[in-house]
Formats: C-alpha cells, sequence, structure tokens
C-alpha cells in the first residue's frame, strides 16, 4: 500500500465514524509443575538442569531416572530403566555337603540369565586346605539356580561361602 492509499483509509475512518480496534486476550500462564518441573534445587542433578521460565523450579535427569537398585550386606542388583538389562549378585552360605542348594535371584529376570559366574568366596569351611574347590549352577531359570560347591580332583562336596554375578532381561 503506498502513502495516499493509507491516507485516504485514515481520512475515511475519521469522517464515516468508523475506528480501528485492537484487542488483545491473555491465556493463563502454565505451572512450572505442569510443565514437567518438579524440583526446587539442581542437587542431585545429573548434567545440567532445566530451569523454568516462570519461577525457581528445576526439571534434571537424576540417578533414579536411570536405574532401580536395591543392596543389602550379601546381595544386590540393579537395573538399568533405559535397556531394562539387569545386573545382580551376592554370596551364599552353603551349609550342607549332601546336596546342591536352591539359590534365588534378588529381582527375577524375565527368562533365565544371559550370564551367571560363581566362584568360592574363600576356602571351604569342610576342608580349609583344598585349594581345588569349584563352584557350579544347574536347573538356571529366571528366578533361581541350584549351586553346586565340591572339590574338582574327587566327587566330596564342601561348604562355605560362594559368590556370584548375573545379567540379563
Amino acid at each position: 500500500m503506498n502513502k495516499l492509499s493509507i491516507f485516504s483509509l485514515a481520512l475515511a475512518s475519521l469522517i464515516c465514524g468508523y475506528s480501528i480496534k485492537a484487542e488483545a486476550q491473555c491465556a493463563t500462564q502454565p505451572s512450572c509443575s505442569s510443565l514437567g518441573y518438579t524440583r526446587y534445587s539442581t542437587s542431585g542433578c545429573i548434567g545440567t538442569a532445566l530451569k523454568c521460565p516462570f519461577d525457581n523450579m528445576y526439571s534434571c535427569i537424576t540417578q533414579s531416572d536411570l536405574s532401580n537398585y536395591s543392596k543389602n550386606s550379601s546381595n544386590w542388583w540393579y537395573q538399568d530403566k533405559a535397556t531394562g538389562l539387569i545386573f545382580q549378585g551376592g554370596k551364599v552360605n552353603v551349609t550342607s555337603a549332601s546336596s546342591g542348594k536352591t539359590v534365588y535371584f534378588n529381582k527375577n529376570f524375565s527368562t533365565a540369565p544371559m550370564t551367571l559366574v560363581l566362584t568360592p568366596y574363600n576356602a571351604p569351611s569342610n576342608a580349609p586346605n583344598d585349594i581345588n574347590q569349584l563352584a557350579f549352577a544347574s536347573n538356571v531359570s529366571s528366578s533361581s539356580f541350584v549351586l553346586t560347591y565340591s572339590d574338582s580332583d574327587t566327587s566330596n562336596r564342601r561348604t562355605g561361602y560362594v559368590s556370584w554375578f548375573a545379567v540379563g532381561y
């Protein structure tokens, strides 16, 4: 539009009594919590936190967002939330030399674990001078395995502590 057209339009508006009216409507400002900002500090954040533009609230990734875990003195497990992969382990006291000991996983896998490693924790309590002991698993399932602790040279069973580590989904 040229200057003459704009002037003519303005003059016609004044002569005819038309007015040009502009209105703005304001929307309600969302709350920070409704936008996902749930923290009042950046303490515990891994990496950079995002600050809410309307308040002093933050959003960030914490360790609990990435994984689940549990531990006690003899058993533990860790699960990666992104992949579902579970790592777990423990220490078992084999008290009977007569048969295998059923060990239950701290957290059930969806299928039998991909890896299960067993190792004697220290010398067998029923043969402290035996240096040829071994631990092995049988009947491995998504929830348990049978642990056998024995002498590698004979069929003699051993008692004592055995450590285990398993990985799976």
